[in-house]
């Protein structure tokens, strides 16, 4: 029986090339998506921060992602503040699992906070609003 990850293998050079391109295409845009979403960047806020169309800066993240250019790349990391580092993915894989150190600063003090009475709603079964119950 065929597994899937034979399935999916390049059956040549240029084709491994190809899946080569389109898996750190993906990932560039992936990076730059999660960037706006904590920005609070909207397409249209990164389009006027940069100066092009909206549609422009949908082209540059649409799938597929022939117009997304380093170039581009570092206009938009520019626009959202952001620094960007080309890593190889055993590097990354490294660095998501060695905690920082503010990440084991905090893992520490959460472990040390009080724990806190789980909450529970009293009313759920009845037929009346919660805040009649309300202290």
């Amino acid at each position: 029986m065929t597994s899937l990850n034979e399935l999916l293998k390049p059956n040549s050079n240029e084709e491994a090339e190809e899946f080569a391109v389109e898996n750190l295409l993906l990932s560039i845009q992936i990076a730059l998506q999660k960037a706006m979403t904590s920005k609070g960047y909207s397409q249209k806020m990164l389009a006027d921060a940069l100066s092009v169309s909206e549609a422009r800066v949908s082209q540059m993240l649409s799938s597929g992602g022939s117009n997304l250019t380093l170039r581009s790349v570092g206009k938009i990391a520019h626009a959202l503040d952001q620094v960007f580092e080309l890593v190889t993915k055993e590097e990354a894989e490294v660095l998501h699992t060695k905690p920082s150190l503010a990440q084991d600063v905090q893992v520490k003090s959460l472990m040390k906070a009080p724990r806190r009475k789980a909450w529970s709603d009293t009313t759920a079964n009845e037929n009346r609003f919660p805040f009649e119950k309300a202290a």
